[in-house]
């Protein structure tokens, strides 16, 4: 799959029609919704605003509490979307800020921009949200597992490590996806810290994001979250798919066994055990996928299609004449 639009089969599956999935598709649903979910809380504030002012009481005092903070949110959201581009939603957008500070002023207590302002920051702002749904309309998830390392909570010069994993990123072929794990390993380029997030926390004074990260295994997923591919993080190798149904019930069931004894070695507090048992299941299960990519085509291409980032490197500093010598010999 090599394009930016996704055709999605219509709801009857002998209907030849499809309809294409393209980020300005997605933003536009996802903006629909956003405003006529405002507007419908814009309707139940009014109703709360009226029963407020004759003296009458909420049947759900809880609900009518949390309306405020939800219209707020939503108003945070649309805004995010760079969707307050208009007169129309911008007065909506009014109303209910009004709405928010006469129950509770305490939830919006900053003034809104001006249309002008929301207008002059949403066109960079939806290029952004459209950026981001284009990313997680590519089909292929890239994740690697591992042991993160984090600092300790009471001690602010001693760290522990546990599993984890860290997102590499998507791609839009299994092709894509291997030269996206190649890249990161030929650097060595394994942050866990994601992009943009704040680690800082505020009551301990100190930053309580991953120190570092030691890969393991590299998963390759489709958009179901089902296994294509595994590889493993220190020699950039690829595992071999298991096919045969009775060695697949093996594993599997030696996995539940150990899943089980670290389930019991957990409940005793040996957790060091336990980590280490449900690193072995995963370990022997590096080889199973989803039964649908098992031997599947893509994936027998993409393969013999990678060619090793060190032989890479190699190739580009040794002559023809090394560059030979050098696989005659690893064969």
């Amino acid at each position: 799959m090599n394009t930016h639009n996704i055709n999605v089969n219509t709801a009857t599956p002998e209907s030849p029609k499809t309809w294409v999935k393209t980020p300005e598709s997605v933003y536009f649903t996802r903006k629909t919704a956003a405003l006529a979910e405002l507007a419908k809380i814009e309707g139940d504030m009014m109703v709360y605003c009226a029963l407020e002012r004759l003296g009458i009481d909420d049947e759900d005092p809880h609900e009518s509490a949390c309306v405020p903070l939800i219209a707020h949110n939503r108003i945070g959201e649309l805004a995010a979307m760079g969707a307050i581009d208009s007169p129309a939603v911008y007065e909506m957008v009014i109303a209910v800020d009004a709405m928010i500070n006469e129950l509770d002023p305490a939830v919006s207590p900053d003034a809104l921009p001006s249309l002008k302002e929301f207008q002059a920051a949403a066109g960079e702002k939806k290029a952004q949200c459209l950026a981001e749904i284009l990313e997680r309309l590519k089909p292929f998830s890239v994740d690697v597992w591992g042991q993160m390392e984090f600092p300790e909570e009471y001690c602010s010069y001693e760290t522990y490590w546990t599993s984890s994993s860290m997102h590499l990123g998507r791609a839009w072929t299994i092709s894509a996806a291997l030269e996206m794990v190649s890249a990161a390993w030929i650097k060595g380029e394994w942050n866990p810290r994601e992009e943009g997030r704040d680690y800082y926390d505020e009551d301990q004074g100190r930053d309580f994001g991953p120190v570092s990260f030691k890969p393991s295994l590299i998963v390759i997923s489709d958009e179901k979250g089902k296994t294509v591919l595994t590889g493993n993080a220190a020699d950039l190798s690829w595992n071999e798919h298991v096919t045969d149904p009775a060695e697949i019930a093996r594993v599997k069931a030696v996995q539940e066994e150990l899943l089980d004894n670290a389930r019991f070695e957990s409940g005793w507090d040996n957790y060091e055990t336990a980590r280490q048992l449900r690193s072995k299941a995963k370990e022997m299960g590096k080889g199973i996928v989803d039964n649908a990519w098992q031997g599947h085509a893509e994936v027998t291409a993409a393969l013999a299609g990678f060619i090793h980032p060190v032989l890479v490197h190699l190739s580009e500093e040794w002559d023809d004449g090394e560059y030979e010598a050098m696989l005659t010999d690893s064969l």
